[in-house]
């Protein structure tokens, strides 16, 4: 039998694989081909046979029948041989089943422990991986995924099944996400910028959440699902960092940039977001290729802010940092102290906000004291316990109500043990916004602290800067 492809549009990526005989690989997805009929038992008697775009699912098979043969596959994007095999073909959306015996890549494919979709929505590990990312999940896959996750009414099981999709989809960002970490280290380094680097895999929650906030937007296309931040000491550095990242060489795409650095948006908050599409010719790296990471920038101080409004958040069951309902005085605060910073750094007011100073300090007395944001913000902070020690990826998992903040440290090489760890627990504590869990990197856990305050409720600086613009 002799299967070739006969379509030169064909899909980017393979989607699926199978493993068969002795653990080797298959890969197998939409493809157009020929089958010579002398070799195959359902074709007849007709010299060839054309079949059109079907799904070739991994395993089964047509029963006993096996043919020794070459086959030979190929799309857009890569090329395998596998001759002198031994297996059985299918047609029509049935199995396809090869042993390979040799192989031959002739560009880039790599071989992944990345979990594999079963037709029963169960794991199958030992899968190859070719072409664009996404790996066993289609982005059509993961789009409908992520319209199961929007909608507040879908069926438990489906719910489930798309947690596994999205579970998939986001550990598939780690080989990016790390990548462009390690660039911005490289161009904090350059530009003398003092203050440290996080990176951080999107909360199932946050996705959701994000999804039901703009029904347009695609899962496959959100930007943000592996992000990386750089805090450094001031707002100069914050732009003197982003000036380089923007013009810097670089393999990576640089697809999106907002600065709202100088440009604040109206709730109070700045920073720069800068959003790269991942590129590699290394084979580990070819699986993320097309991945989009966003890079995040910020002053110390405007880091303060924006983690003061997700502590609040958690508190008092808020979504101020989304823009969500909320506390219409909770807003006008932020905003308020938005400009206090702005002022601080040398940088335009918030929009909305007093032009003069004094009518600023005496807005945000008035709104501190009748919120209690002192009382609120102060002596949250308790021990980080066990997660502080080491390095790598920090599992955490906070529960506010309790005021207690729990953790595991992985190392790199861990990180599939974490990621696994890190979806059983969005499942068991779904539906409960005051438990939040979270998969970090830092370099050491000062840096794990400080980069995420607001998972150990911890607001000190926000607050001290509060106190010494009012004065106590």
């Amino acid at each position: 039998m002799r299967i070739e492809n006969t379509n030169d549009r064909l899909p980017k990526a393979v989607r699926g694989a199978g493993v068969c005989g002795d653990g080797d690989p298959v890969a197998v997805g939409f493809l157009r081909v020929r089958v010579s009929a002398a070799k195959h038992p359902r074709a007849g008697n007709e010299s060839s046979t054309r079949i059109g775009q079907k799904v070739f699912r991994p395993g089964g098979g047509l029963g006993p029948s096996a043919c020794r043969s070459t086959a030979r596959f190929a799309t857009s994007g890569w090329r395998r041989r596998a001759a002198d095999n031994e297996g059985a073909a299918g047609v029509d959306g049935r199995a396809m089943k090869v042993a390979p015996r040799e192989k031959e890549w002739t560009t880039r494919c790599r071989y992944s422990d990345a979990p594999e979709p079963s037709s029963t929505g169960l794991y199958n590990r030992g899968v190859v991986t070719a072409g664009g990312a996404g790996g066993g999940y289609g982005r059509a896959q993961v789009d409908r995924a992520g319209e199961i996750l929007r909608s507040e009414s879908a069926a438990p099981s489906d719910r489930a099944r798309a947690r596994i999709i999205y579970g998939e989809w986001r550990a598939r960002h780690r080989v990016p996400l790390v990548a462009l970490r390690r660039l911005l280290h490289e161009r904090m380094r350059r530009a003398a910028a003092e203050g440290f680097g996080a990176q951080r895999l999107k909360r199932l929650w946050s996705v959701e959440a994000k999804l039901r906030r703009f029904p347009g937007l695609r899962l496959s296309r959100m930007q943000d699902i592996g992000g990386c931040r750089a805090v450094l000491s001031s707002a100069a550095e914050v732009a003197a960092l982003d000036r380089l990242c923007r013009e810097g060489r670089q393999a990576h795409e640089l697809s999106g940039a907002r600065d709202y650095l100088t440009k604040p948006k109206e709730d109070g908050y700045r920073g720069v977001h800068l959003v790269y599409r991942f590129r590699s010719e290394s084979p580990e790296g070819s699986s993320g290729n097309g991945l989009r990471i966003e890079v995040q920038i910020r002053s110390a101080l405007q880091h303060a802010w924006a983690t003061a409004v997700e502590t609040v958040d958690v508190l008092r069951e808020t979504r101020l940092k989304v823009g969500g309902p909320g506390s219409d005085d909770w807003k006008r605060f932020f905003a308020l102290m938005g400009t206090v910073h702005a002022r601080e750094e040398g940088l335009p007011p918030v929009p909305g906000t007093p032009a003069a100073l004094a009518a600023v300090r005496s807005e945000v007395r008035e709104l501190a004291d009748r919120l209690g944001v002192r009382e609120v913000l102060t002596g949250l902070a308790g021990p980080i316990g066990e997660v502080a020690k080491g390095s790598g990826w920090a599992l955490l998992r906070l529960d506010a109500p309790a005021r207690r903040v729990t953790g595991r440290r992985y190392s790199t090489s861990r990180f599939e043990e974490a990621h696994r760890e890190y979806l059983r627990l969005e499942g068991e504590n779904e539906g409960d916004p005051a438990v939040q869990v979270c998969l970090v990197s830092t370099d050491s856990a000062e840096t794990l602290r400080r980069a995420y305050p607001n998972y150990f409720l911890d607001a000190r600086l926000f607050v001290e800067s509060l106190r010494s613009f009012l004065g106590s």
